[in-house]
């Protein structure tokens, strides 16, 4: 096998830094975790079906929604949506 690599790249979980030689990869965020290692950012619950990002963290449902308010406005008929993310304020 003399100029042939053989070698690949393993990818590295983004949550724990190690080498994910698990039979599944979840990849979110364009990085890649341990299926373990996938936690909201806020309250650490593993997030084993969905997830919601905001500024490259990844959140739970709840906590990403806690984060943000919405506000409605009528004015002529018209229904305005307001999203208003606290933390930016």
């Amino acid at each position: 096998m003399e100029g042939k690599s053989t070698c690949f790249d393993i990818p590295q979980c983004a949550g724990c830094s190690q080498h994910i030689l698990d039979k599944f990869i979840l990849k979110v965020l364009d990085r890649h975790w341990h299926s373990k290692c996938l936690k909201c950012a806020d309250c650490q619950t593993p997030l084993a079906d969905k997830c919601f990002s905001r500024a490259g963290s990844v959140y739970c449902k709840d906590d990403f929604f806690k984060s943000v308010s919405y506000f409605f406005c009528l004015s002529d008929e018209i229904i305005y949506l307001f999203i208003v993310n606290p933390g930016f304020l």
